[in-house]
Formats: structure tokens, C-alpha cells, sequence
């Protein structure tokens, strides 16, 4: 029996088991990918909202430093051009406000007069847009990304122009907004390890990388197309390689400087370590489930074979005895149970006993008829013997060849009478063996000459091979004799001319002797070996018309060699001949 199968009982219910664990998996598995989905729509709402509160911040500090520029245009000195006075009042302005890089003044003109910063030298603005753009519109103006004249740091401008009285331009005051408050605002928003944020102008010009090289300042993002999504939607979430090479979620929003929207600043969430506790959750739930799963299984396969395989197993067994002829199989389970094996196996039990008291009654109906029929049987080949050899008078060869088929199947009936009556006694147990101390030697070589005769006419080597020294056994003679002429009956009937016939027998290591009756005759295919020892069963390998038998000469065998104790089987290949073994207790 192969130790796993997919269509054994015990494979089966393992397999119940483990679908039953099936729904379990399948939720695990549906909650890490919903945990997954959660994950991403929390980042990026988290990214969204970091983007929209840097923008506002910038659009909180565009607008102070636009009412700190209309203040300052209000000064007296700005308005009079006292360079010295108003550079004095600008630097202790800088001080106060450090996220700016340099304060001053330009004349309409566009010559720097006044600044926070001192200038190394004289300074024109006046090719400078922002400053153009401020003096020509008269309005506040925010410039793209620059390098200080004065302070020599990458900034961006703020311009207002500087109104006389009369509402005539007059020239313009600038902040210099230093870029690295960036920075700060990333520690201030608590911003998760691996966070990125850009800030870019309209043109894609970076005005800030945190974290990041300081060479990509002043450089034009790389990705164009991704440039192309924050320009058209001006809000919302994507997915983009961040500056280390792996996936994030960014979030984008655009600055209101001034009127205008001109700048825009991305927050980029890593995706890397994004699902570390999901994953972490996901692998500790897995493993309770395969520790779940395997205790199902060994649950399954221990419970499976206390209450289910060993009961049916037992009540297979019991099938396959009864299957090959044994009556007196039973289950020997208990039979007072209510489970639905319990009662199988009780209903099992009473149909074997109701065969074998079936089987009995016909075996006693045959053995009385059989009985029967003997005696008729036996005064017909008295009768026909006499008859065949003119004991009452002469005959003609006419009618002695009609008496001699008389003889020959009457002897063939009585013989299947007494097959049939031994074997009755010996399936009711009726029989009793007289045992007694038997030397083999004798009871072997008794049957050889018996058969001497029959073998010499058939040109068929005869021989005995038998041990020196074999013990005398406990059996009895006449049974043991009934089955050397059984197997050496059919040796002969099966072996062709000039054949071999051998007996052996032998001390086995066991306490018991071994003996064998080998023929170099037709042999027995292998799809029939297992028959030979059922009742009415005879082999069809090399038959012929002339091997006729009743079919119950190795079943009586079997059953006298039992009956001593010993066992018989048979090593056989067609077309070279078989050997029967059996043995007996020393």
C-alpha cells in the first residue's frame, strides 16, 4: 500500500482539511493587498497634503514680504534716496528677518543706491526683468530663480516699485528671498525619513532639492513628461524615480506669487520600506496560518486514524478475507456503537456469519449427497472392473473398450467424491488429525514409488532430494501422504515428456522443515499464481483436454498444511516450470 495517495481515504480528508484552511489564506492574502492599497491612498493623501501646506507657506511668506516691500517704499529715505540712511535701515532689517538674503533699493534708472548687503561695486539693475517688469508695470514682482548681486547666494527677487507723490515711478525696492528655508520647513512638517521636496519655477528650473546635490540648482528637471503633469493638473499625486533611483509617490502643488502662478513645489514619499509593517504583518499572519494549516494537518491525519482509517481499514481487510473465500473473516469491531462505521461493521459481521452458516449448510447438503453417491459409485467400479477383466465370462473387445470408459470415470467420480468430502470435513473442521511421530523420509519415498509407474510411462525423471539428518515430526501420515499425491499428481499431469520431477525437503533454520515438490513442466502465469488456492480454480496455462481435475486438490493441500501448522506457496514462470513449497513445524 503506497504511503500517499490522492485517492485513499486518509489523503482526501487531509485534503477537506486543508481547503477548509483555504477561505483563511485567501483573506489573509486579500487584507495585506487592501493593507497595501491603504497604505498607498494614506501616502499619498499624506504627500498631497504636505505639498498644499508648502505651498501655502511660500504663498504666506510671498505675501509678507510684499507688505513689508510697500512699507519699505514708504520710507523717507527710500523715497528721498539717502543711500547711507537707508542702507543703515535695511541692515537692521536683515537681521530680522532671516530668511532673506540682502534688502535694497534701485533708481529708476536702475542704479543700486541703497542696500542691507553692502556691493562690492556700483551695481545696475536695469537689464534685470524683474526690475523691468516692476518700474514698467508699477507692480509687485517675483522674479525666477537668480544669484544675488550683492550677496552672491541663489535667491529669488522680490520687486516693488517706489511711487513719488505725484504717482511718477521713482525706482524700486527688492528682497532677496534665501532659499534654504526649505529646509526648515521639512523639519518643521516632520517629514518622514526619505522624503524629497522640490521646489521648481514655471520653466522647470530647480530652485530647491532637499535632499540633494547642489548642482542640480539652477538646472532644469530631467523629466520632462513628469514636468508636464504638474503644469497641466496643477494639483494632485503621481508616481516618479526619485533623485535615489527608486519609486516614490509624489505630491504636487502650484504657488500663487503674486497674481500669478509661477512656481510649483513637489513632495516626494519613497516607496522603498513604504510597506515594511504591512509586509512584517503580512509574513507574522502567514506564519500563523501555516502553523495553522500544519496543525490541521496533523490533527486531521491523527484523528483520521483513530476514528476513520483504522476502522475501515479493519473493515477492508475483513472485505478482502471474505473476498477470497474466507467465511470466518470478521471485523471484530465493536458492535454496539452508534457511529455510521460502527454499524457498517456490524452489518459487515452479521453477513459473514450469515455466509459461513449459508456456506456450512451447503458444504453439509454436499457432503450428505456426496456420501451418498459414494456407494453407488463404488459397486459400479466394482461392477465394471469385474466386468473389464472377465471375472463372469469372457467379453468381446467391443464391449471391453465400453466397460474400461465405465471404469475410468466412475474411479474419476468417486474421486471427486472424496475430494469433495474431505474438503467439507475440512472447511467444517470436523476432521481430526492423527498426529504422531513421523519420519519424512519414508512418507516421501512411499509417494515417489507410488508415482513411479505413471512418471516411467511419461519418460519422466523421478528423484528425491532429501537431507541426511531430517528430524521426526508431530503429523499425521495419512493427510501428509494425501498431499504428496496431490502435488506430484499434478507434477506429473503438468510436465511433458522427459521431464523432471524433483522432492526435497530440508532442516530449516526455524524449527521447521522445508519441502518441495519442483516439475520442469508448463508453469503457471503470474495473472494466476494468486488463484491456485481457490476452490474450483485451474490454471489455463499450457491445458490441454487430457489435464483434467476437480479444482479442489490444492485447496485440500492448503488446508492439511495449515492444519499442521505450516503454510504453501508457489514460485512459478510459464514455460519453465513450477515449484510448490510448504512447510511443517520440527
Amino acid at each position: 500500500m503506497k504511503w500517499f495517495s490522492f485517492s485513499s481515504l486518509r489523503s482526501r480528508l487531509l485534503l477537506l482539511g486543508f481547503f477548509a484552511v483555504i477561505p483563511a489564506l485567501e483573506l489573509t492574502i486579500s487584507a495585506y493587498f487592501d493593507q497595501r492599497r491603504l497604505v498607498i491612498a494614506r501616502t499619498k493623501e499624506e504627500a498631497l497634503k504636505a505639498a498644499q501646506l508648502v505651498a501655502r507657506d511660500y504663498d504666506d511668506m510671498i505675501e509678507g514680504a510684499r507688505q513689508l516691500l510697500v512699507a519699505l517704499a514708504q520710507l523717507p529715505e527710500v523715497r528721498a534716496g539717502q543711500g547711507a540712511r537707508c542702507s543703515a535701515t535695511l541692515a537692521g532689517l536683515l537681521k530680522q528677518y532671516r530668511r532673506y538674503s540682502n534688502f535694497a533699493a534701485v533708481h529708476s534708472s536702475g542704479e543700486l543706491f541703497c542696500s542691507a548687503v553692502a556691493p562690492t561695486g556700483p551695481i545696475s539693475l536695469a537689464d534685470q526683468p524683474w526690475f523691468q517688469q516692476a518700474v514698467g508695470a508699477r507692480k509687485f514682482v517675483v522674479s525666477e530663480y537668480v544669484t544675488g548681486h550683492a550677496s552672491g547666494r541663489p535667491s529669488i527677487i522680490l520687486a516693488y516699485p517706489v511711487l513719488d507723490e505725484k504717482g511718477q515711478t521713482q525706482g524700486a525696492v527688492y528682497a532677496g528671498l534665501e532659499l534654504a528655508w526649505v529646509t526648515e520647513l521639512t523639519v518643521k512638517l516632520s517629514l518622514p525619513a526619505g522624503t524629497t521636496l522640490t521646489l521648481a519655477d514655471r520653466k522647470g528650473t530647480v530652485l530647491v532639492q532637499h535632499p540633494g546635490p547642489a548642482d542640480w540648482l539652477g538646472k532644469t528637471i530631467p523629466n520632462v513628461g513628469l514636468f508636464g503633469t504638474v503644469l497641466a493638473r496643477r494639483e494632485g499625486v503621481t508616481e516618479d524615480i526619485g533623485p535615489d533611483g527608486n519609486r516614490q509617490l509624489l505630491g504636487f502643488a502650484a504657488i500663487a506669487g503674486a497674481s500669478e502662478r509661477d512656481f510649483y513645489v513637489t513632495v516626494g514619499f519613497s516607496m522603498q520600506g513604504l510597506f515594511a509593517d504591512v509586509d512584517r504583518a503580512f509574513r507574522r499572519d502567514f506564519l500563523w496560518l501555516v502553523v495553522v494549516v500544519l496543525l490541521v494537518i496533523t490533527v486531521t491525519w491523527i484523528a483520521s486514524d483513530m476514528f476513520v482509517l483504522r476502522h475501515v481499514n479493519t473493515l477492508l481487510g475483513a472485505t478482502q478475507r471474505l473476498a477470497v473465500g474466507d467465511l470466518s473473516a470478521r471485523t471484530g469491531l465493536p458492535t454496539r456503537g452508534q457511529g455510521e462505521l460502527d454499524q457498517l461493521a456490524h452489518a459487515f459481521d452479521e453477513m459473514a456469519g450469515s455466509l459461513q452458516k449459508a456456506d456450512k449448510e451447503k458444504a453439509d447438503f454436499t457432503a450428505m449427497i456426496v456420501h451418498d453417491l459414494r456407494s453407488p459409485l463404488t459397486a459400479v467400479t466394482g461392477a465394471a472392473s469385474i466386468l473389464t477383466e472377465g471375472m463372469v465370462g469372457p467379453i468381446s473387445e467391443e464391449q471391453r473398450k465400453w466397460t474400461t470408459k465405465i471404469l475410468a470415470n466412475t474411479r474419476r467420480m468417486l474421486d471427486l467424491t472424496n475430494d469433495f468430502l474431505d474438503l467439507s470435513k475440512l472447511e467444517s473442521g470436523r476432521i481430526d488429525l492423527v498426529k504422531e511421530n513421523v519420519d519424512l523420509k519414508p512418507v516421501i519415498q512411499n509417494s515417489l514409488d507410488n508415482y513411479a509407474v505413471l512418471a516411467t510411462d511419461k519418460k519422466i525423471s523421478l528423484a528425491g532430494r532429501l537431507d541426511s539428518q531430517l528430524p521426526k515430526i508431530q503429523a499425521d501420515p495419512r493427510r501428509l501422504d494425501q498431499v504428496f499425491s496431490n502435488l506430484l499428481g499434478n507434477a506429473i499431469k503438468f510436465t511433458p515428456e522427459g521431464g523432471v520431477i524433483e522432492v526435497g525437503a530440508t532442516d530449516g533454520p526455524a524449527r521447521e522443515i522445508k519441502i518441495w515438490v519442483k516439475d520442469s513442466g508448463v508453469g503457471v502465469s503470474s495473472r494466476e499464481i494468486d488463484q491456485l488456492f481457490q476452490r474450483y480454480r485451474q490454471t489455463t496455462s499450457g491445458k490441454t483436454s487430457t489435464q483434467k481435475g476437480t479444482g479442489l486438490g490444492l485447496v485440500i493441500c492448503k488446508m492439511i498444511v495449515e492444519a499442521h501448522g505450516g503454510k504453501i506457496w508457489v514460485e512459478s514462470e510459464e514455460g519453465r516450470g513450477t515449484t510448490f513449497f510448504f512447510t511443517l513445524p520440527a
